[in-house]
């Protein structure tokens, strides 16, 4: 038979206790020769594991038969245990030993993989992951949250910033889109509570603050205190005058200035006289 390129089908379903390194060549070959008309070869056995990506060291049956206590301490497959000291130290990754498997292996393996390999040998991953073990644990304790949020961590602390904006920001640089509700969950694991990072209260806030603008002393005034007090109807009508003169100069008018203009007309009424005026025009 010729080299495989591709491991062949029949060969997958013995992947999972080929990555742990609990089964050998020998129990491959007598479990397939007992389904199969034509019985195969070790080399065929050996030649598909080798094209999956897997050397056959310490799959064959006579090095399987190690002792029982040496085997013990040092569990885990063995392709694995030249990693075995950086992962004791934690000086190594998962990410790191994909890399390396992955430049020597004709089929790469996943993440997956490792990390059982690793939980198989004795160990967990807790602290082998690259976003994870550079940062002290003293250093993680007094900076919650996700690790994507610290970049807006300032600007939550100063409230120079919102949720709305943290989102669209995210958002811009993520494949998949992030809600507002994981925005604010992450900040909450941060240890700020969200009230004033909204956008529609901060701007609340800040009309708020904002300074009115000054009026003049003649402004000022009630414009029920240049004719004394008026019944609620006369109120209603003057509003409604008030409305229509607005509509139609397209301007508004201060209520004691309007209250002004009625006085001006009932004083030339009294003296027998009247205004007329040109139609409105457009500035």
């Amino acid at each position: 038979m010729g080299r495989i390129e591709r491991a062949p089908d029949w060969i997958l379903k013995y992947k999972e206790r080929l990555d742990e390194g609990a089964i050998a060549v020998e129990d491959i070959l007598e479990a397939e020769n007992k389904t199969r008309e034509k019985p195969i070869k070790v080399s065929s056995v050996a030649r598909a594991i080798n094209a999956m990506g897997y050397p056959i060291t310490g799959l064959r049956r006579e090095k399987k038969a190690e002792p029982v206590k040496e085997r013990a301490e040092r569990r885990g497959p063995d392709w694995l245990q030249k990693y075995r000291e950086g992962i004791e130290k934690g000086t190594i990754t998962v990410e790191d030993i994909l890399e390396a498997e992955n430049k020597i292996r004709k089929v790469p393996i996943k993440l997956i993989t490792v990390t059982r390999a690793i939980n198989a040998m004795g160990y967990s991953i807790a602290g082998l992951r690259r976003e994870k073990k550079a940062e002290p644990v003293k250093e993680r304790a007094e900076r919650r949250g996700p690790d994507w949020l610290q970049k807006y961590r300032e600007g939550i602390e100063k409230g120079t910033i919102t949720v709305e904006d943290i989102m669209e920001a995210e958002n811009k640089i993520r494949k998949v889109p992030i809600k507002l509700s994981t925005v604010t969950r992450a900040i909450n694991t941060m240890g700020y509570p969200v009230t004033g990072l909204r956008r529609e209260k901060k701007e609340a806030v800040e009309k708020a603050e904002k300074p009115k603008k000054a009026v003049s002393a003649a402004e000022a005034v009630d414009y029920s205190a240049s004719i004394g007090k008026i019944s609620k109807e006369t109120e209603k009508r003057f509003k409604a005058i008030k409305k229509s003169w607005e509509k139609d100069l397209n301007k508004s008018l201060h209520n004691d200035y309007f209250v002004n203009i009625l006085l001006a007309l009932a004083k030339l009424v009294e003296h027998g006289k009247t205004l007329t005026f040109a139609p409105a025009t457009k500035e």
